[in-house]
């Protein structure tokens, strides 16, 4: 019986099977059935699969594939020099009596490498202090 099995024969698929019982369903309980009518092809317009026209591209977006490409390549290994202009900003903004996230949002840096640059230039942000 296994020979009948591995023939390649002919059957319906399993949503014309289902078709077809619906139409035989419909067809005994007199309904009328509905005739889809079959998709026409429609010339393409001219430009009208170009990459610039389906893709907008907005400066954000931009922005963000340019952070994404820097990260996939990967920093090189030791720590990264802090330039004295980024420093004396911290430094000004610790003094004028920022916190120490305001400060990293501002400068646009991590938090980890504005806690690295306040040990090393001893640097002293302000914390909100708790209320009782």
């Amino acid at each position: 019986m296994h020979h009948l099995t591995t023939l390649n024969l002919p059957t319906p698929s399993s949503k014309e099977a289902d078709r077809q019982w619906l139409a035989a369903m419909l067809a005994e309980a007199g309904a009328v059935q509905v005739v889809e009518s079959p998709i026409e092809q429609r010339p393409f317009t001219k430009h009208q699969w170009t990459a610039s026209s389906m893709t907008v591209i907005t400066p954000a977006r931009r922005e963000e594939q340019s952070q994404k490409a820097a990260r996939k390549g990967g920093r090189p290994f030791g720590t990264t020099a802090d330039d004295s202009a980024l420093v004396e900003r911290a430094k000004a903004m610790a003094a004028i009596g920022m916190s120490r996230y305001a400060t990293s949002r501002q400068l646009q840096i991590g938090c980890d490498r504005l806690a690295r640059m306040e040990r090393e230039h001893s640097i002293t942000f302000v914390t909100k202090a708790k209320v009782a």
